[in-house]
């Protein structure tokens, strides 16, 4: 399936200059790109309850979870970028 996405183009910087106004810049053309989902992936992330349990109230659970979380993050952004 293909889809079409926004693209907004680079920003450029201009410098500012005091005034009573905001001067009339900044207009931008939005691009777009076509967007072919070709696979399906997953990060899996699994705790069975005596896991969490096994870390008691250490209080390192959410933790690791959030780091896993990130790292699941970060191998779907890799695959998207691939």
């Amino acid at each position: 399936q293909t889809v079409t996405a926004p693209v907004a183009p680079e920003a450029k910087t201009e410098d500012i200059v005091p005034g009573p106004s905001a001067p009339n810049t900044g207009d931008q053309n939005i691009g777009t790109v076509d967007v072919k989902i070709t696979k399906s992936k997953m990060a899996p992330v699994k705790w069975n309850g005596e896991e969490q349990l096994a870390l008691g109230p250490s209080g390192t659970y959410n933790t690791i979870l959030a780091d896993q979380f990130k790292q699941a993050f970060r191998a779907l952004a890799n695959e998207v970028e691939a």
